[in-house]
């Protein structure tokens, strides 16, 4: 990582940048690295003085799911079965969304969206109505989250419960600290990627690859680099 430079936008302010070089070409990165990608940015960050840790201790002592955890997300994944999966969270969960929004969609195959919590239970509630495409929808709470979220989190379920044959339910991250708890939303989610992959099984086409006319993502490709 460079340090950084002061290039000019276009209304010619001086904003600084940060330039990252990354030495190997990993063509399923954006799929894998993302835990690599989230330590070496962090690294960076307290390189050049911005943080005042790089956060080592709290990814070390970072735990993998328990048992429960794991049997809760395939229970999960069982009610998303045969749906369009919705992911939603408040603003500051939508990064972590996003990162695991494509591992919904290129892994596991599912037509799959992301939504802002609260833009979701006051216009994004309606499609689920609708009984022919049956939605599921993965609602992130965190503890951070004021007590109205979570009051709506909750109506919300039971509504979609109560009126519909769609599914919602609310998945809660757990841990101290903030890194503790993206990670574990990180892999809880990966849990139910995995199961959906499974149940799904859908051979892949490609398609990415002949779109963006890139032989990288071809699956055979892709294999080459798998260790």
């Amino acid at each position: 990582m460079q340090k950084p430079k002061e290039v000019r936008s276009l209304n010619h302010q001086l904003i600084p940048t940060i330039l990252i070089n990354r030495d190997e070409f990993d063509p399923e990165y954006n799929f894998f690295a993302m835990g690599r990608m989230c330590q070496a940015f962090i690294s960076g960050m307290h390189d050049i003085g911005v943080l005042k840790s790089d956060y080592r201790q709290e990814f070390a002592a970072i735990k993998p799911l328990s048992d429960f955890a794991r049997k809760e997300a395939k229970r999960i994944a069982d009610l998303l079965k045969d749906k369009t999966v919705i992911l939603s969270s408040t603003g500051g969960w939508l990064p972590l969304l996003n990162a695991v929004f494509q591992h919904f969609t290129c892994l596991a195959m599912v037509p799959a969206h992301l939504e802002e919590f609260h833009a979701l239970a006051h216009i994004g509630i309606t499609p689920f109505s609708n009984q022919t495409c049956k939605s599921g929808g993965i609602l992130l709470l965190d503890k951070t989250d004021d007590g109205y979220t979570g009051e709506q989190m909750a109506k919300f379920v039971d509504i979609i419960s109560e009126h519909t044959e769609s599914k919602a339910v609310v998945v809660e991250l757990q841990g101290q600290s903030l890194t503790e708890r993206y990670h574990y939303g990180f892999q809880f989610l990966w849990e139910i990627v995995y199961e959906l992959g499974c149940y799904y099984d859908v051979p892949n086409m490609d398609l990415i690859s002949k779109l963006s006319g890139n032989p990288h993502w071809t699956e055979p490709e892709i294999q080459k680099n798998v260790s």
